[in-house]
Order: C-alpha cells, then sequence, then structure tokens
C-alpha cells in the first residue's frame, strides 16, 4: 500500500495529504498518479482475486467481494458438514470452539481427548459395597438382621483440565459381593471396586455391610458398610421383639440401594441387590420360629457396578 508521501515531497511529515497555507508559506499537496493507482489497484485486485469481472457501472464489488471472500458459500455454517471431519474441526478450532460429545463406559477401558478439548466434565461413582446376611434361629433364639451395603465415591459433573489426545486409561468399580447366610457365620460380603479415571482422580467403593449374629437371646444387627453415603445397621433380634429385619443399602447419586429381608418363620428373607450404578446391596433379615437352629437367616445383595460418564 502506497502514502502520498512516498511519492510526493510536498505531503505532510507522517506522509498525508495537506491543503497548504498561503500565509505560511506551506504548497499544498501535489496529486501523483501513482498514488492514484495504489488506490486503484489495491481495490481492484480485491475484487478479481475473488474471481469478480470489474465493472464500471457496479460500485458494490468490493463489498460483494470481501463477503464471498470471508464467508465462501451461502450458508457457511450450515454448509460446512459436507466437507468432512477435518475440514468441521478447522472451522471450530478458527473459532475457538470444538465438537460436543458424550462418552459412557460401564466397563474398564480406555478414553482417547479429543481434538481440541481441553477441558472435561465427569461424572462417576464406584461400586457400592455388599450386604450382610441375616442371622439364624429357632423358637428360643433369633437373628438379628444384617448390615446394609454403602455406596460408592462418586462425582457429578466436575470439570478436569485435559490436554487433546491425552489417553486416559480408566478402571470401573465391581459391585461388591453380598453375604451368603448359614447357620454358622455367613460368608463375608466384600467391599465394591474402586473407580480410577487415569490420573483424574480415584473414587473408593463402598465398604461392606456386617453379618449378624445367629442364634443368640439377644442378637445384634449386623453394622453398617461405610460408604458414600454409608449403609444401615440391620435390627436387633431378641427373645421379646422377635428376629431383627435387615436394611436397605444405601443409594448413589446413579442408583437406588438395595432392598432390606425382613424377618422370615422358616428363613429370614434375603436382602436384593442395589440397582442403576454404585449403590450398595440390601441386607438379609433374621430368622425366628419353631424351625430348627439349622434355619438361616436371609442373605445379603450385592451392591452394584461403577460408571464413568464423560461430556465435552
Amino acid at each position: 500500500m502506497l502514502r502520498i508521501g512516498q511519492v510526493e515531497t510536498s505531503a505532510t511529515a507522517d506522509g498525508k495529504y495537506t491543503d497548504g497555507s498561503v500565509a505560511g508559506g506551506i504548497a499544498a499537496t501535489r496529486l501523483r498518479a501513482a498514488a492514484f493507482n495504489a488506490i486503484q489497484e489495491e481495490l481492484a485486485n480485491i475484487v478479481e482475486s475473488a474471481g469478480m469481472t470489474l465493472s464500471p457501472d457496479d460500485m458494490t464489488q468490493v463489498l460483494a467481494a470481501l463477503k464471498k471472500q470471508f464467508l465462501s458459500r451461502t450458508h457457511p455454517f450450515a454448509d460446512i458438514k459436507a466437507d468432512g471431519a477435518a475440514a468441521i474441526a478447522e472451522a471450530l478450532s478458527n473459532l475457538g470452539l470444538h465438537e460436543t460429545g458424550f462418552a459412557t463406559l460401564t466397563t474398564s477401558g480406555s478414553f482417547t481427548v479429543p481434538a481440541g478439548v481441553t477441558e472435561l466434565c465427569i461424572s462417576a461413582v464406584a461400586g457400592g459395597g455388599g450386604g450382610g446376611s441375616g442371622g439364624g434361629g429357632d423358637s428360643s433364639f433369633f437373628g438379628g438382621g444384617g448390615g446394609s451395603g454403602g455406596a460408592g465415591e462418586s462425582i457429578v459433573k466436575r470439570k478436569f483440565a485435559v490436554t487433546p489426545g491425552t489417553v486416559i486409561n480408566i478402571t470401573i468399580g465391581s459391585g461388591g459381593v453380598g453375604s451368603i447366610a448359614s447357620t454358622a457365620t455367613g460368608s463375608a460380603p466384600t467391599a465394591g471396586g474402586n473407580t480410577v479415571i487415569g490420573s483424574l482422580i480415584t473414587l473408593h467403593g463402598g465398604q461392606p455391610g456386617i453379618n449378624a449374629g445367629n442364634g443368640q437371646n439377644t442378637a445384634p444387627g449386623g453394622g453398617y458398610g461405610q460408604g458414600f453415603p454409608t449403609g444401615s445397621y440391620g435390627g436387633d433380634g431378641s427373645l421379646n421383639t422377635g428376629s431383627g429385619n435387615g436394611a436397605p443399602g444405601a443409594s448413589s447419586p446413579f442408583g437406588g440401594g438395595g432392598g432390606a429381608g425382613r424377618a422370615g418363620t422358616d428363613q429370614g428373607t434375603d436382602g436384593t441387590a442395589g440397582s442403576g450404578y454404585g449403590s450398595g446391596g440390601g441386607s438379609g433379615g433374621g430368622k425366628y420360629g419353631t424351625a430348627p437352629l439349622t434355619a438361616r437367616g436371609g442373605n445379603g445383595g450385592n451392591g452394584a457396578p461403577g460408571i464413568v460418564m464423560i461430556e465435552w
């Protein structure tokens, strides 16, 4: 681009035109063909580079050319999808944006951060703990209800800074196994597994409930499993009050806790498994009545497994 001061000495010190001053002895700037040609060619180049032919009758050609250059189609943002993924990604990147998406993992695997994505919004939960079993009893002895499993640790829509192209290894926590009741001590229920999202965060599994005592004058209910939140105590069993009921498992943001088993005459009823993801298993009810001491309480329900949901 040319300034008049580059071809004419009567221009101002900063290269601009002046009308001059007779009283001050300052000459007006002389008009030079080179200056006008520079303006003409600059404008003509805009029009011709847009594939248009110069027309002396059209005073809107520069404006039309600029629109064509900047938005090279009739509906640029609607039509660009036809250009393919690479073109879409480039256009979004130029605008400081990126495509949005959602990924759900219910089994262990990996996730690759998409191009242009520098932040992930993650909701996730670890496995819930298994429920404890109820205690057995006969006409003289009454079993307590088992303690229920705790829920797995969870996060909801927490944001994490990431680098595009990074591969994040993800471990989904399994649900804890509920106790299998017996005439002696039932099998030990297990904790829910941790959910691990690369180096971003580790969510801890819910702890199992505790089995209730068998065949006692006063059989204590099982203790709750630690968790997020915790499970619940099972009901005590005694000669005066009868056998104890089980307790519902702890719920997570992604699933309801398993149902409680009630006390039963033939045997305690079973607790049910946690639903959805990350919830604790319900615990079994105690045994009471005329059946022999060999009758058992109810089984504990399994905890629900974890899940990871990723938004970007």
